[in-house]
């Protein structure tokens, strides 16, 4: 199926040697909305470049019968994993852009035909990220953990709006949630507190807001008792239970963001997806190391760092400290500084164990390697 050129198209050129490949595949530029795909490529029947709006069952056809082998570029966002694995059925290779990456090369004006040639551009710049594709039950996965935190989030709001209606009445809240229900209750039959005419409504909003909470404890339990039972079957989270401090929320949670080992080159790069890596930054020959970078998943990323505050706290109380990469990190580096660099060692191990389909070794992660012998 050949890309038909738009009469008025902003984006065309006139020689037919400007087409380029990459690895043999010819780059197409997709910008991804609901109901269309914006496409921009090379039309080989026109000689020019090409922008053209397709629906879904007509980008569908264009993969299929595509006489050229694609490199196909999305940038990372909604439905591009599904889109991505559409590609690879027929054959085409995939490039899943990070959307930071293609802000970078980004100008002012803001449109499908124009997103879809700077998603082409991007293909051919230098250090070009990209994310792996996810597949279906990786995704669900990652929807679990979502949904458990679009409910605490929703908890969260409802207990603070509940808050400020008590604090309306001069009530200023000091307790932790469960006094405080009981309060709020105690308080819609204190007449010193409450007038009659407003002693229907303050029930109403107790009422209300009590079951919310009720309703939302209950879904997070539910959810939490399926985290539980598929940890405990799983063969990647036992593994990962190895690790001291991590139990079945916390090897669901990891595991989950280590379903597709292929999307990762190595461990270093599992970690700086997690935003553990730590950024430089300098000027005139002077460089020095900022703060980790604010990315990753965030029930994850705090998985990795409470696991790593609770052998920071175990190490810190020791009276000895043993000449190890971890211990030298505790003592003489401050709390976040020890910790991070401890969560991003974890990150590594992680990634590692699943490779190797081996348990936590304490020694090899604390830097204690054990000597090698040497045959005669």
């Amino acid at each position: 199926m050949q890309v038909k050129t738009l009469s008025k198209s902003l984006f065309t050129l006139d020689s037919a040697e400007t087409v380029q490949y990459i690895n043999g595949y010819l780059p197409v530029g997709c910008d991804l909305a609901k109901f269309s795909i914006q496409i921009y490529c090379y039309n080989f029947k026109s000689k020019k470049f090409s922008s053209k709006a397709l629906t879904r069952d007509g980008f569908t056809k264009f993969l299929q019968e595509s006489d050229k082998p694609l490199l196909v570029a999305f940038e990372s966002g909604s439905s591009c994993h599904y889109w991505a694995r559409q590609c690879i059925k027929y054959n085409h290779k995939v490039r899943l852009i990070t959307t930071r990456f293609v802000a970078s090369v980004k100008d002012m004006n803001k449109d499908d035909p124009h997103d879809a040639k700077l998603i082409y551009r991007a293909c051919f710049a230098d250090g070009c990220k990209e994310i792996g594709v996810k597949t279906e039950q990786e995704q669900l996965l990652n929807m679990i953990l979502r949904l458990r935190d679009q409910i605490l989030k929703d908890r969260v709001k409802m207990t603070n709006l509940w808050k400020a209606a008590i604090h309306e009445i001069g009530e200023p809240v000091r307790c932790g949630i469960k006094e405080f229900r009981q309060h709020a209750h105690d308080l819609a039959d204190d007449p010193d507190h409450v007038r009659d005419d407003s002693k229907e409504f303050l029930g109403m909003i107790n009422e209300f807001a009590s079951s919310h909470m009720d309703d939302c404890d209950a879904k997070v339990a539910k959810i939490d008792e399926y985290i539980t039972k598929v940890a405990r079957e799983d063969e990647a989270c036992k593994l990962l239970m190895t690790i001291p401090a991590v139990k079945e929320f916390s090897a669901f949670c990891l595991m989950v963001s280590l379903c597709n080992l292929d999307n990762f080159k190595n461990g270093s790069y599992y970690a700086s997806l997690m935003g553990y890596a730590p950024r430089h930054r300098g000027t005139g020959g002077s460089n020095y190391t900022i703060k980790a970078a604010p990315v990753g998943h965030k029930t994850v990323k705090k998985c990795y760092f409470f696991i790593a505050m609770a052998m920071y706290r175990k190490i810190k109380k020791q009276d000895k400290f043993e000449n190890c990469w971890l211990h030298r990190m505790v003592k003489e580096k401050s709390g976040k500084v020890a910790i991070c660099a401890i969560a991003n060692k974890l990150c590594c191990t992680a990634y590692s164990m699943l490779k190797n389909k081996q348990p936590f070794d304490m020694d090899e992660f604390k830097g204690i390697y054990k000597e090698q012998k040497v045959e005669p």
